[in-house]
This record gives C-alpha cells, structure tokens and sequence, in this order.
C-alpha cells in the first residue's frame, strides 16, 4: 500500500519536473520557449513524427496515447501542470512514441531541446532530469500492472489521477473530462463495464452527475475505491 501511494503522490502532487526544479528554475525554462496553446482534443505531439520539441505544460491536462496497429488506443499516462512531454524523443529526434492528446484547454512553453539541455548543464540540473525521466518510466510500468487489479479500482484510480492532476485554471477541476463513452476504448474495457462500475461509485457518493457529465463527488470515498 506504501508503494501505491509513493507512485500516486509523485504522479500527481509533485506536479513533476516543476517541483523537482523549483520555482526559479521552472520559470527560468519556460521563458526560453515559445508559448503555445491547445484545446481538448488537439494533438500536442503526434506518435511517429521526429522533432527536437519538448514541451512544458503550464497548465492543463494531456493523455498519452498509444495508437495500436489495429485501431485501437491504450492510456499510457495523464500528465498535469509542471510536467514535460516528448523529452524521451527530442535528445535523439526518434519519432514519438505515443500521442499527447489535450484533456483540456491547455497552455505550453515549446523549447527545442538543444536550448533546453544547454540550460539544464549551466544550471546544474542536468541529473534532475534523468531522474524525472526514470521516475516517469516507473510510473508507467505500475500503470500496467493496474490491470490485475478489479476494474472498479481501476476505474477509480484513472478518476482519481485525473482529479490530482487538476489546476488552478480549469473552470471546474471536479467535472471528469471525459464522457463514460471514451473512458472505455482508454481503459481497454468494454463500454458495459464501465457503465457499471461508474453506476457503482455513484452509488458510494464517489461520483455524482449524469452519463456524459461527471464529477467527482467525495474525493475520500474515491480514494477507498481506488485502494489508495
């Protein structure tokens, strides 16, 4: 259980690389690249292409979502506020391994990634970042083994993620930015299955709302359901 809440906490409430390079040193970053903005659903970087772009998120939520050949999507990792997507890539310009999908209307600092690693030498933060980057590979291996877990809990876990990693911007950081419909192709259950367990945890008061508009209800009772 300790091991559980150590990978929900550095997912979620250290708010990422931003806690790891303190405030000065976020904001030091974030003005050597380009402000960028997205809305839900727009692509922030797309599985396969090459570039040298690593962005930063100022606030906001992504998904990362790999395409399978046969049509089908997996999650692989929500990220929030004060964490980076296509670091993995950029040093090499390999192409992307997944794509970063906006949840929500989302604000970006895009730095190349020369400009970036120039910075994190002079600063002394090189090391911050493979240590962030090994944290989030971590991280997305516990999110693997999720799926030996019963899929209430895991519909729990992916709500509660999703509640963590809500910021000061969102108009409604309660309300689930996605309608039940979407939340099984992410999950890899069937449409049934969720409707289920999503009546389930309303039932509990961890949920309230209507079939395309969710929200958290007591972030407590979520948490029992998700195990944490």
């Amino acid at each position: 259980m300790r091991y559980v809440r150590a990978v929900i906490a550095e997912s979620t409430e250290s708010r990422g690389f931003r806690r790891l390079l303190g405030e000065p040193g976020w904001q030091g970053l974030l003005k050597l690249g380009s402000p960028r903005s997205y809305e839900p659903g727009d692509r922030l970087l797309h599985q396969g292409q090459q570039g040298s772009e690593v962005l930063a998120l100022v606030s906001g939520r992504v998904a990362v979502v790999l395409r399978k050949e046969n049509g089908e999507r997996m999650m692989l990792a929500l990220r929030g506020a004060g964490d980076l997507v296509g670091e993995y890539a950029a040093p090499t310009r390999e192409g992307r391994i997944a794509d970063v999908v906006a949840v929500d209307r989302c604000r970006t600092s895009v730095v190349l990634w020369p400009v970036m690693e120039h910075y994190l030498n002079k600063t002394g933060c090189a090391l911050l970042l493979n240590g962030y980057v090994r944290s989030k590979s971590y991280q997305s291996a516990h999110r693997m083994d999720r799926k030996n877990l019963p899929t209430e809990c895991q519909i729990a876990r992916f709500l509660l993620e999703l509640a963590e990693l809500a910021d000061a911007s969102l108009p409604a950081p309660e309300q689930v930015p996605f309608p039940q419909s979407e939340i099984g192709p992410l999950l890899n259950m069937a449409r049934s299955t969720v409707m289920a367990n999503i009546k389930s945890l309303k039932a509990m008061g961890a949920l309230r709302g209507r079939q395309n508009e969710l929200f958290i209800g007591n972030k407590a009772v979520l948490r029992s359901a998700a195990g944490v």
